[in-house]
């Protein structure tokens, strides 16, 4: 899996935007207390039941107790997940389940489970039989909506009983239980990946909802999170589900399909032979003006990822399709989101070219962006400037002194006052760069404001040990400088 704290700000976003994290509102009911003291009663009865009576002689009793929790505005309520799971409810929904297949019970168990897959009991619901329940209840669905599902005849054959659901609502709050377990964990990856993978990718041969077909998609990404899972051939096996989309005309609703494209060329390079082709090219590229943000977000998602992951020759195909102009063009038609996916692109473009540096300061994308850092939003200004400086620590001196002669410093100075701005670790990697440059007569410093900046350094809370050292030795230099002025 991806450690976040190596991601970049817009690969954060990225995360975040196509996510399917669901948020608990705070409480602002005024009866929350009565819910959570409820909740452990409620739970605590029903664990205690299962050691004192036969559960398939409880139905009436499990059923009123889910209805009762379920009749509670969880919109404006704190759930109390860990309650459910020191009691085991995750694995008592499972058998309740498992013992009253067809029933209202039934129903009101995978609501309530959905519920509690959005918080710690996920993990739970990975050591029961829940998964495999959730499998059969999709090869049911299918088999009943397509008759062709021949996996489903297997285990009607070979068990004693099946699930009959035929309201697709029901089969979306499975989906997007699954969703759920998989955004947090990967405890059933092992166990259930290759047969929750071959009735997914069924439902994707099938014209279903849009909603129900978007809601596949992202469990099938939050799978994609865990890399050590996949290799080349089952990339390859999924690849021809979701490469069939890639056109000009794709739909708004596709979207998900273009980050699992860019999902799979991050986890094997080698896949990208497959999808980064002289005809898909031109596709990708044309995406990025697209009319849904989304898609626009997305394909060049794609891009970015190709040029940090691909082979050289890959790379160099891209290069050809790119173009300042088409930077320029989709930028100035374009909003906020799809402006921080470009920024990030401008970065990876230099890191593997450096080249072109000089074309992006001829052809004013440097420029515009500097622009757009001293007008634009907060959010947009801080991966531009991240981006910034990381193109400024690649070593290429006409950049770096384009910067400081059109006062990117001056835009640092507003963001080091933050005490709380995401970017002031890079911030400090670049005036550790620059001073070392100072020190072998590469650059000149003089027009910068010492003693601010040396208040602004030392007023810094930071956490990582080397950005630390960092700033204590540019402190050092900065007392040198200013005793030599004394």
């Amino acid at each position: 899996m991806i450690n976040k704290d190596e991601l970049s700000l817009f690969e954060k976003k990225l995360e975040i935007r196509f996510s399917n994290k669901v948020m608990t509102s705070p409480a602002r009911g005024s009866n929350q207390a009565e819910f959570t003291k409820n909740c452990m009663e409620i739970t605590s009865k029903m664990a205690g039941m299962i050691f004192q009576c036969d559960i398939r002689n409880c139905y009436a009793e499990y059923d009123q107790m889910i209805t009762t929790i379920l009749s509670y505005d969880f919109d404006l309520l704190n759930f109390p997940f860990n309650t459910f799971n020191s009691n085991s409810i995750p694995r008592l929904l499972s058998m309740l389940m498992k013992t009253f297949p067809n029933t209202e019970l039934f129903i009101k168990s995978i609501y309530l489970a959905e519920i509690l897959s959005r918080g710690s009991c996920a993990k739970q619901f990975c050591h029961c039989e829940f998964i495999t329940i959730v499998i059969h209840c999709l090869q049911s669905f299918l088999y009943q909506n397509t008759k062709t599902n021949t996996n489903n005849d297997q285990y009607t054959e070979n068990n004693s009983f099946i699930y009959h659901i035929s309201n697709a609502d029901h089969i979306l709050i499975l989906i997007t239980s699954l969703a759920n377990i998989f955004y947090q964990i990967d405890d059933a990856m092992i166990k259930y990946k290759d047969s929750l993978l071959d009735v997914l990718m069924s439902y994707l041969t099938f014209p279903f909802s849009s909603l129900l077909i978007e809601r596949i998609y992202i469990v099938i990404s939050c799978m994609l999170k865990y890399h050590q899972y996949f290799n080349l051939q089952i990339l390859t096996n999924m690849l021809p589900y979701f490469i069939k989309f890639l056109s000009m005309e794709i739909h708004p609703s596709q979207a998900r399909t273009l980050i699992i494209l860019q999902q799979m060329i991050n986890i094997v390079p080698q896949i990208s032979y497959s999808i980064i082709t002289p005809i898909n090219l031109p596709i990708i590229t044309h995406l990025g003006s697209h009319s849904c943000p989304d898609v626009r977000v997305s394909s060049i998602s794609i891009l970015i990822c190709s040029i940090k992951k691909c082979p050289a020759d890959l790379k160099s195909l891209i290069y050809q399709y790119l173009s300042f102009n088409w930077f320029l063009n989709i930028w100035n038609a374009s909003q906020k989101e799809t402006q921080e996916a470009l920024a990030e692109l401008f970065y990876y473009l230099i890191e593997n070219n450096h080249s072109i540096a000089q074309g992006a300061i001829q052809s004013d994308v440097v420029s515009l962006l500097l622009n757009t850092v001293k007008n634009g939003q907060f959010s947009l200004s801080e991966i531009i400037i991240q981006n910034l400086i990381r193109i400024s620590l690649l070593g290429i001196n006409e950049f770096l002194i384009y910067l400081l002669e059109n006062n990117f410093t001056l835009i640092l100075d507003d963001y080091l006052d933050l005490e709380e701005s995401e970017i002031n670790g890079f911030i400090v990697r670049f005036y550790f760069y620059i001073f070392q440059l100072y020190e072998k007569g590469t650059i000149s410093v003089n027009n910068l404001d010492f003693d601010h900046l040396r208040e602004q350094l030392f007023q810094q809370k930071l956490k990582n040990r080397d950005l630390i050292h960092k700033r204590d030795l540019i402190i050092a230099q900065i007392d040198s400088i200013l005793e030599k002025v004394d």
